[in-house]
């Protein structure tokens, strides 16, 4: 059963065939060609319209996550659109041919649980609960970690939107895996390198290889831990990559970089508690790195969505929201507590601190 959105979906949606000839526009203009700004423009709003399709399926994957958690009392799950600064970069990446149309994450929601042994469950049962793209799309980046060292499972799921179904990208993951991510995440803002394309470290600064080489070494380490396979070229004793890691000229720095990041994210104080299971709404003002949360029980979930919605729409009215500061990431979360909360906060960089404190021991 589908629900309402208070996202506005045009009364002729943009078709997945437009959405292509919309990268195409985007990236002309990107790489110089000729195209108006106007033009420009008018694929950015097409671009928009076609990401605020994607609201009303997401939220109903969302929905189907939440009734199946009752069987994974453990899973923090959280859901959000991604990015048009995302969407943008993802064009953009070198060597690649994205399609807006095509690409299978405009949508996406998460499950973090403990350990392999509830990951494994979870993906079973998602399977099962889930129509998938081609009727078995699940990508196993854990079994087979990509070169990077990203570790995770992928269900592209078909959900029903205003007007046809959508896929949505769900991802599941360990926690250790999601430490992984979110530090990745942060050395990207850190030193303005796209961390997540795949890149030959022959075509990359002294420095992006050291980084790289860096995750992909922890990234190893941890597979290990968790007794899954490691990353291609790094199938070595946890000795041997240790000592790997110290030849990096470059370690220190690169700790004492990521040890920086988030001390000040100011945090709003405006009464929530986290002491109580319910859904946390995270409003994230990127360039004031001001955090607010606020809290729904259990029972009010149509109302977070409301609300999710609405904060949706304020995030792409840049310079039209009477809002003290423009919160350009906006997260919706179910949680048990303000501990597991932490693994789906929308500014990557809270959780370093616990990434580093797991690196402790191997630097």
């Amino acid at each position: 059963m589908t629900t309402e959105s208070a996202n506005n979906i045009p009364k002729k949606p943009i078709t997945r065939k437009a959405a292509g000839r919309i990268s195409k526009q985007l990236r002309k203009y990107e790489t110089g060609k000729a195209i108006s700004p106007e033009e420009y423009l008018a694929a950015i709003d097409d671009a928009q319209r076609w990401r605020a399709q994607h609201a009303l399926p997401t939220e109903n994957c969302f929905r189907a996550l939440m009734d199946s958690a009752v069987m994974l009392p453990d899973a923090v799950i959280s859901f959000r659109l991604k990015r048009m600064k995302s969407i943008l970069a993802k064009i953009r990446r070198p060597g690649k041919d994205y399609q807006i149309g095509t690409m299978d994450d405009i949508g996406g929601c998460r499950m973090v649980l403990k350990d392999m042994r509830q990951v494994n469950e979870a993906v079973g049962i998602l399977s099962e609960r889930f129509t998938l793209k081609g009727g078995r799309s699940v990508k196993d980046y854990i079994h087979r970690p990509r070169n990077s060292g990203y570790r995770s499972y992928h269900l592209i799921t078909l959900n029903q939107g205003a007007d046809r179904e959508y896929r949505v990208e769900v991802q599941v993951r360990t926690q250790l895996q999601h430490l992984w991510s979110t530090a990745v995440e942060a050395a990207g803002v850190i030193y303005e390198i796209d961390l997540k394309a795949e890149r030959d470290l022959l075509d990359v600064s002294e420095l992006e290889r050291q980084i790289r080489i860096f995750f992909t070494i922890v990234s190893s380490l941890f597979s290990l831990e968790e007794g899954t396979p490691q990353v291609p070229g790094y199938e070595k004793a946890r000795e041997d990559l240790i000592r790997e890691m110290h030849e990096l000229d470059l370690l220190k720095s690169i700790v004492e970089d990521l040890s920086s990041v988030g001390d000040d994210v100011f945090l709003s104080e405006n009464g929530t508690r986290y002491d109580q299971a319910g859904f946390y709404l995270m409003r994230f003002a990127t360039e004031m790195q001001f955090l607010d949360i606020g809290y729904y029980s259990p029972r009010h979930l149509e109302k977070a969505l409301r609300d999710y919605d609405e904060c949706e729409g304020d995030a792409l009215a840049t310079g039209k929201t009477a809002s003290l500061f423009h919160y350009d990431d906006v997260v919706l979360a179910y949680a048990n507590d303000g501990e597991q909360l932490g693994l789906a906060f929308p500014n990557y960089s809270t959780k370093v601190g616990e990434f580093l404190e797991h690196v402790e021991p191997y630097i």
